[in-house]
């Protein structure tokens, strides 16, 4: 039931309206004839009675008005209760095989998921190509590559501030607000990808020196970063559009565009490395280039899709709008941080257990690496579906998209550990023959097991706060997260625990995570609950 809210003055001389007191008189015959009638309705027409009593009385006390509003409070968490209760309905166990929110999930979904697929396939044949040249060409460019990866990484803070954004503009039905966003969020991305890529031309030699690989790969990992430079803008940018793209629900295009950019860069790769006979160079600015056509490709679907004016480029971002971009890049950028440190140390503490064990731990981590890349996408569902029902003001179907998502996502978590359980030995044997790596491997796959029902669950519930731009909260559990895994993982190397300490160290940054997310999300600071205590819908007018 939706509080009643009154928007008059109290005065002496006040009138009510004709249908306001129409509608009291309805709901007071409906108390009457109706014995089961809700609390809630009860309090909404004594409240709206006692309004009128007040309105039309020139004696106004304090108390009577501070009972009014406590009145109106408690109809609002009625308000709050009743939105969960029906997102909750629609989504029981009977329904369980399918929702009204089944079609629109899985339309975002499996774009996402086959841009998953494809970019490893991608990869795969690019270091094959590599891989034709040499050990010391390949090193070099795996270690170029993940040096490109964690620069660029830190500024897709921009794909999650635009697509709440752009998403509740969508929602509001106003299109020249969310070209007005996404041609902003490019200028920004445009300075600092400029920026990121001088500071990694100038900075490739000292960032590569850093890790102390031999003179040898060292002398081609540094040109191929410097020539990977050349494509910060177009990385950074991309952020950006795919952004704006998920804001419109739209997860095909940016597959599309991935598609043309993984072609351009496979067909130039084969031209400059085994034809043209560049080496490293040619293979980093095949990649390079395609970045540039999967951004081309990007902006002109934007504007062809009228998501993007050009008139709104001619305008910049004010401070204000800056603001937010600037905090949210700050928080995730500790994030990724945190989640950084959590990783690095338990390979640094892999490796000091020896090169079996350093064998093991990296099979496992490409397992559960190539897992999490696939529930990554219903972070990306959610960040897009909940963000424009929030946008809307729809707690109840923000909630039944969320609940829908956490019962698909335990369903496709589920599938996978039982295939993790049932593939053991096969399974690792992909990566090694080498018997003892299988060995220490297969032991710790029942752990993983047991954490994959619970991933794409997590990831759910982080897009949903990412899409209602809960960013500072996800910041502090994640580096809070962080240290106590980090915690873990010194106690568990004194202890001499072994591999199985190093993955018990990093499943708590999941559950972890996903604990101070559940918090999050049934507190009164709930992204939902915000929504129900929008002050434009649910609050009245201050009284003077």
């Amino acid at each position: 039931m939706r509080p009643l809210t009154v928007h008059f003055p109290v005065t002496s001389n006040c009138v009510c309206h004709i249908g306001w007191q129409h509608n009291l008189a309805r709901k007071q015959l409906n108390i009457t004839q109706n014995a089961r009638c809700t609390p809630a309705l009860k309090r909404e027409v004594s409240t709206a009675a006692k309004w009128r009593d007040v309105s039309q009385s020139p004696q106004v006390t304090a108390k009577a008005l501070e009972q009014t509003e406590e009145t109106s409070w408690r109809d609002k968490d009625d308000t709050a209760f009743v939105a969960q209760q029906q997102a909750i309905t629609q989504l029981r166990w009977k329904n369980f095989f399918t929702t009204r929110y089944d079609k629109e999930i899985f339309a975002v979904l499996f774009p996402a998921l086959l841009a998953i697929f494809l970019d490893p396939v991608m990869i795969l044949i690019d270091t094959a190509i590599v891989g034709r040249l040499g050990t010391l060409p390949l090193a070099a460019v795996g270690l170029s590559n993940l040096l490109f990866f964690f620069c660029t990484v830190f500024f897709s803070f921009l794909l999650v501030v635009t697509t709440p954004r752009v998403a509740s503009a969508v929602a509001n039905q106003d299109l020249e607000e969310a070209s007005v966003i996404t041609a902003h969020t490019l200028m920004v991305g445009a300075v600092c990808g400029v920026m990121l890529g001088t500071a990694l031309w100038h900075g490739a030699p000292s960032l590569v020196a850093v890790l102390r690989p031999d003179a040898a790969v060292y002398a081609l990992a540094v040109p191929h970063l410097q020539m990977k430079a050349l494509a910060c803008p177009a990385a950074v940018l991309m952020f950006v559009a795919v952004g704006a793209f998920r804001g419109f629900k739209d997860t095909t295009t940016p597959l599309i565009a991935s598609a043309a950019a993984n072609a351009v860069n496979l067909s130039l790769d084969l031209f400059f490395v085994f034809v043209a006979g560049w080496g490293v160079i040619g293979a980093a600015s095949a990649a390079t280039i395609g970045q540039y056509v999967g951004l081309a490709t990007m902006l002109f679907m934007l504007w062809r899709k009228d998501v993007l004016r050009l008139s709104d480029l001619k305008s910049f971002p004010s401070p204000r709008e800056l603001l937010p971009m600037a905090q949210a890049g700050f928080g995730l950028a500790f994030c990724i941080a945190a989640i950084m440190c959590s990783v690095v140390g338990a390979t640094t503490i892999a490796t000091g257990l020896g090169a079996v064990t350093l064998a093991a731990h990296t099979v496992v981590k490409n397992i559960v690496d190539y897992a999490n890349n696939i529930f990554g996408t219903f972070s990306t569902v959610a960040q897009s579906l909940v963000a424009s029902e929030l946008g809307k003001g729809n707690a109840v179907d923000a909630q039944g998209v969320l609940i829908r998502l956490l019962q698909i996502g335990f369903a496709t978590g589920s599938l996978v550990s039982l295939a993790l359980l049932l593939l053991q030995g096969r399974l690792i044997a992909l990566f090694t023959s080498d018997a003892q790596v299988i060995a220490q491997a297969t032991a710790i796959l029942p752990l993983i097991a047991f954490v994959m029902p619970f991933a794409p669950f997590a990831t759910s519930l982080e897009g949903t706060l990412l899409g209602a731009l809960e960013i500072p909260h996800v910041a502090i559990r994640t580096i809070l997260s962080a240290t106590v895994s980090c915690s873990f993982l010194y106690w568990a190397n004194m202890q001499h625990i072994g591999l199985l300490g190093v993955w018990s160290g990093l499943v708590l940054v999941i559950f972890l995570n996903m604990l101070c997310d559940i918090w999050k999300m049934t507190s009164s600071s709930s992204p939902f609950v915000k929504v129900i205590d929008a002050p434009s819908t649910y609050k009245s007018d201050k009284i003077q």
